[in-house]
């Protein structure tokens, strides 16, 4: 009898500790959704939360909130009064279980959240008749970290001919307990797009006054397959615009056709095993970061054994991106407050924010470099390009002449190619040019090459020109610059 008592006293004792751990988890549950309402109104302001309710249980909650962002009003003709343009609004449905055990789930709480656009009219509800709600669900942990599942289902959007198809996507995130490094991969596992575009109807049924015929009906098809990556970022100072941390991905193949009216579709674009990745990195109070890529396939009838690309941006001032993203939030606060011409007229508090990131920007001689490299039938080409502030610009100069002659004084430009000269006939079937005989392209590039456009190897052709300072060099030989803007 005893150990019965013992028994039930220990199942009543843990049910209530269970019970106490429940509503613990919900309480907390609770302060969480009224912080992150706090974070949201911070960005968008006091009026882009236009409702919100929570309704507590003891095992689980609901909330639904509105968010609201009004498009700029379109200025009137005449000088009529703007019409005011359609709120948009995003309707959040959120069931909160709580803890201890929630969803099945050791965690202080699982939030599932799907998410709907209210308010549309007619038009809009029929071109999303064929898509459903995204729905994000967030497990709060005890630690205080999170993780997160976004799941965007299949869909399809479209309007006449135009097309945009998609299969499902889903993002797997984890957020430290911190808020400043965020995780995750993604899946996408198809995205096709269609553009249709007939000239006749941008005619309007005027009649050319060449009395010429009007360009043919064309539809512009691209398709992403396979589409997968991962990342890994830490947000420092409230810097979401440029987040340290890397990331890498794959694109099984990526197409881009063009059919004209009454011709069969011309594969534009034909690449596959497109590998990328991406480096962001701060040191003190600048941003650098590059781009890799790497694919193989065709370009119009241009068979690429390889392909590769590489980006380099440098000494990008953290204080210039920090101004950028208040400028960001300014912008669409005076947006979603105003008409267009009062919120992106030249008194515009955040247009003076964002004056005053640039000479921040400029100040730090940021660095932009590009390099392209491809191979086609075992001869490999390749493309530089680049510029960097090596001065900050003179603001005397800035306002007595603007910025183009300024930048242009305190900045160097530099490109350089170098194509295999197997490649020219190729090239110009691609542009669909007469291809030139042999003896006709030696005369070509001879004449070229005399005229000191370009200088000639055995197999390839190559040319290089530096603009510094305002002095241009082609392949070694200073050139006469333009004036631009009075610039001496």
């Amino acid at each position: 009898m005893n150990k019965k008592i013992a028994l039930g006293s220990a199942v009543v004792l843990l049910g209530a500790l269970y019970g106490g751990a429940t509503w613990y988890a919900g309480e907390r549950a609770q302060q969480r959704y009224q912080e992150a309402l706090g974070e949201v109104r911070k960005v968008m302001g006091a009026d882009g939360v236009v409702s919100q309710q929570y309704q507590r249980g003891f095992w689980t909650s609901q909330a639904q909130t509105v968010l609201q962002w009004t498009p700029p009003a379109e200025p009137a003709e005449d000088g009529a009064a703007p019409v005011p343009a359609t709120p948009l609004r995003l309707r959040l449905d959120s069931t909160v279980r709580h803890g201890p055990l929630a969803g099945f789930r050791l965690a202080a709480a699982v939030v599932e959240t799907r998410m709907a656009l209210d308010g549309l009219d007619e038009h809009a509800r029929k071109l999303l008749e064929r898509t459903s709600a995204p729905t994000l669900t967030v497990v709060h942990h005890w630690t205080g970290s999170n993780d997160l599942v976004l799941d965007v289902p299949a869909g399809e959007v479209s309007e006449g001919e135009n097309l945009i198809r998609w299969k499902a996507l889903r993002y797997d995130m984890a957020l430290s307990a911190d808020r400043t490094r965020l995780r995750g991969d993604m899946q996408w596992p198809e995205l096709t797009l269609r553009v249709h575009e007939d000239p006749k109807e941008a005619l309007a049924d005027d009649e050319d006054e060449a009395g010429q015929e009007p360009e043919v009906a064309s539809t512009m098809a691209m398709a992403f397959v396979g589409l997968r990556g991962d990342f890994d970022v830490r947000i420092e100072d409230g810097l979401w615009l440029l987040a340290p941390g890397t990331s890498q991905g794959r694109l099984d193949k990526l197409t881009v056709e063009l059919q004209e009216q009454g011709a069969q579709p011309k594969a534009l674009v034909a690449l596959q095993d497109m590998d990328f990745k991406a480096a962001i990195e701060r040191k003190d109070a600048v941003f650098g970061w590059n781009v890799t890529m790497q694919s193989k396939g065709k370009i119009g009838p241009m068979a690429l054994d390889s392909f590769s690309l590489r980006e380099e941006v440098s000494r990008i001032d953290v204080e210039a991106v920090r101004l950028f993203q208040q400028a960001l939030v300014g912008a669409y606060r005076a947006s979603a407050a105003a008409d267009a011409k009062a919120a992106f007229a030249p008194e515009a508090p955040w247009l003076a924010t964002l004056a005053q990131a640039a000479p921040r920007l400029l100040a730090a001689l940021p660095a932009y470099a590009v390099e392209i490299k491809a191979t086609v039938g075992g001869k490999e080409g390749s493309l530089k390009y680049g510029a960097q502030i090596k001065s900050a610009p003179d603001q005397t100069l800035v306002e007595e002449r603007g910025w183009g002659p300024a930048l242009l004084k305190h900045s160097a430009l530099d490109a350089s190619v170098r194509l295999p000269k197997a490649w020219i006939p190729l090239i110009a079937e691609a542009v669909g040019k007469p291809v030139p005989a042999p003896d006709e392209l030696n005369a070509l590039l001879g004449m070229a090459q005399a005229q000191g456009f370009l200088t000639q190897e055995t197999d390839h052709i190559a040319s290089s020109v530096q603009v510094d300072a305002g002095q241009v060099r082609l392949n070694g030989k200073t050139m006469q610059m333009p004036q631009l803007g009075g610039a001496q």
